[in-house]
């Protein structure tokens, strides 16, 4: 089952040129099996998910937010139904990452080494991140690399998403899980156990 995690729409990521819908349409054409509307420092209204999975019950879709901090951007799932303190999480890392963990959910540190500095940041020794992504649309060969090995040295799952913000870069990279992910804390659930996957 093939499932990209960074994907941003119209409506709510002014730099993204495709709306939910088409997205929506579109990724199923693609063979896509689920994607994550993860949109730049906010949660997407409820009845607007609720909505779109209505409309397109043939595809996953997975609440998330991509969250943009000092230390980087990092794509933050939290359970159904978790309380999201109706405010935006922490925009620094230290405490972005209990914040998202009391709440039982689970942090990808996006396109990493994009912005930053070509060395491991200090922070990464010091707080849980539970996966990296190692490409996107939005990576070079250079971040890639230094994400594959900051995967290897701390022990992160890794990830291959689009961050798709227009209709070319959807389907571009994906996630492969053995298991037909139905809901966000079954995807939660997977990542926390370290069941591998495969990436494109």
């Amino acid at each position: 089952m093939r499932y990209d995690l960074h994907t941003h729409t119209a409506e709510y990521s002014p730099c993204s040129a495709i709306g939910a819908v088409e997205l929506c349409r579109l990724a199923t054409v693609l063979g896509i099996d689920g994607i994550a509307l993860t949109e730049h420092d906010l949660w997407r209204p409820q009845g607007e998910l609720t909505e779109l999975r209505e409309r397109h019950p043939e595809l996953t879709i997975f609440d998330g937010m991509e969250r943009s901090c000092r230390e980087g951007h990092f794509l933050v799932f939290l359970p159904e139904g978790a309380d999201r303190d109706h405010s935006l999480p922490p925009a620094n890392i230290h405490d972005l990452s209990p914040w998202t963990h009391s709440r039982g959910g689970i942090l990808i540190w996006a396109h990493p080494f994009r912005f930053e500095s070509p060395r491991f940041p200090s922070w990464l020794g010091d707080v849980s991140v539970d996966g990296i992504e190692v490409l996107s649309s939005n990576m070079d060969v250079r971040s890639g690399e230094l994400a594959e090995t900051a995967a290897n040295e701390y022990n992160l799952a890794v990830f291959t998403n689009s961050d798709a913000h227009d209709a070319d870069t959807l389907g571009r990279y994906w996630n492969q899980f053995d298991a037909d992910l139905q809901s966000v804390d079954q995807l939660i659930e997977t990542v926390k156990i370290g069941i591998r996957f495969q990436n494109s």
